[in-house]
């Protein structure tokens, strides 16, 4: 089985994230004004006893291409779920985005309870929510997040993962926000949070082998 990745080139300019390709899975050729597809293998199998067959799940993953810079998504956090569109990050491990209880002196803070260009995570309306209170502080070649750790039910192109770690974000870079980006799922191995990915291996709703290819 497959997930789709729909990859469609933005012409806004985005500064804030920066992220090196991992491994080359698949080739896809994206023109600035054609929608084109990246189609990933990426399977979900729940292991049976007495070698019943195993069912399957397939997902669907549609990424905008930020000129190059940043490659945002769909992805729904809690119960029920509560939608942001994140930035898959190949450049970092965490996962965030801006918790409603933000600090409003903060000027991405600001930006979105003023601008309301991007949602922002409430932990009291969702039934999953377990609270964890580690301080997280990350600074990024131009931008910075500081938040805490919460653990939520989170959906990336349908496929449920229970117990995610996540950054609620109190303190951020406006800029972001501006582009209508409200965070990150981090995608590489560094970071002390357990990646999303890593967690589908887990929890046994994915190979344990996976790869991106985010061509220009």
């Amino acid at each position: 089985s497959w997930v789709r990745v729909n990859v469609r080139k933005s012409e806004s300019i985005m500064h804030f994230f920066s992220g090196a390709a991992l491994v080359v899975a698949l080739v896809s050729t994206i023109d600035a004004l054609i929608t084109s597809h990246i189609r990933i293998p990426i399977e979900q199998k729940l292991r049976r006893h007495n070698r019943r067959p195993w069912s399957l799940g397939v997902g669907n993953e549609t990424l905008t291409n930020v000129l190059e810079v940043a490659y945002v998504g769909p992805v729904y956090v809690g119960t029920p779920p509560q939608k942001f569109m994140l930035d898959f990050d190949t450049g970092s491990g965490d996962t965030w985005m801006p918790s409603k209880y933000c600090n409003k002196e903060n000027e991405g803070c600001k930006a979105v309870m003023e601008k309301h260009l991007v949602n922002s995570y409430d932990h009291k309306a969702s039934s999953t929510y377990i609270p964890n209170g580690n301080q997280v502080n990350v600074t990024y070649g131009l931008g910075y997040m500081r938040g805490v750790e919460s653990i939520d039910t989170l959906s990336i192109g349908g496929l449920k993962i229970a117990n995610q770690p996540f950054v609620e974000a109190n303190e951020f870079d406006a800029q972001s926000v501006d582009e209508g980006i409200a965070g990150l799922v981090g995608i590489s191995w560094q970071g002390d949070m357990k990646m999303p990915f890593m967690n589908l291996f887990e929890q046994h709703k994915l190979p344990a082998l996976f790869s991106f290819y985010m061509n220009k």
